[in-house]
């Protein structure tokens, strides 16, 4: 029986994530409560409806729920800091509320049984805020790329939704198609070009629709500019059939038609 795709990711993990961290970043060096994104949790949820998500709630456990696939692959930039992971893993805090607030929205017409919830970068950086930008070194760019491409392998999703600039730059670095959201740019620039949502993009034999809506904890996004990202990703996460997912959508509400950009 293959292996579990999170037990792939974690042997990855232990594999080429051992030394050669960059200056100030750190393995995660205890899983924390279900549920939370990959590396510290599974990035796996089992409830219906988005309400019903309460991170951290389900404890620790090695007994991984089934993985969708076909489903929604959610990628963020990097999982905390290290001063807040460990206030996660003693209970101090349970996660980072305006993100899980802000996927929520984004994520309202989509099962969270659908979801994979997981980071760009692996470990966890040495830093005043989470939102401090962690440090990178070549290599330590390479393995991030290599574990984001086997988890397309595994879950083969028919969308990718990437947090922020940083999260989507990795993602062109990994898949075939997204040729505009390599190098620098900004926003108003993939709007200009009409690439905020990018159809047909592939890692092998795999395709997906890959979106880019601003991160969770970015400043001065109006809340025009979060429904609109909700209405990209409600617009491009409608399964082909109802057989677009193998896990129950239930909870998955009628589609609303996308405002013009």
């Amino acid at each position: 029986m293959p292996a579990h795709p999170i037990s792939r990711l974690r042997d990855q993990l232990r594999t080429d994530f051992v030394s050669d961290w960059p200056p100030g970043v750190h393995p995660v060096h205890e899983w924390c409560a279900e549920p939370q994104f990959f590396p510290g949790a599974s990035g796996l949820l089992s409830e219906a409806s988005w309400s019903d998500v309460k991170p951290t709630a389900r404890g620790v456990t090695d007994q991984f729920l089934p993985a969708p696939h076909r489903g929604v692959v959610v990628i963020g930039h990097n999982l905390a800091s290290l001063d807040s992971y460990n206030k996660v893993l003693s209970g101090e805090i349970n996660g980072f509320e305006k993100t899980w607030r802000c996927l929520r929205r984004l994520l309202a017409d989509v099962s969270p049984r659908e979801v994979f919830l997981t980071n760009a970068c692996m470990g966890l950086h040495v830093a005043p805020n989470d939102t401090t930008p962690p440090r990178k070194t070549r290599d330590y760019s390479r393995r991030c790329q290599d574990l984001m491409g086997l988890e397309l392998e595994l879950f083969n999703p028919r969308l990718v939704v990437c947090l922020g600039g940083p999260a989507a730059r990795m993602l062109a670095k990994v898949a075939d198609g997204l040729e505009d959201w390599s190098g620098q740019w900004n926003f108003q620039d993939l709007e200009n070009s009409n690439a905020r949502t990018v159809p047909n993009c592939t890692y092998g034999e795999n395709s997906f629709t890959a979106v880019v809506v601003q991160h969770p904890a970015a400043r001065r996004v109006d809340s025009k500019a979060r429904q609109l990202d909700t209405q990209r990703i409600t617009h491009a996460s409608q399964p082909p059939n109802r057989e677009g997912c193998d896990r129950s959508c239930s909870g998955s509400r009628s589609l609303k038609p996308l405002s013009a950009d």
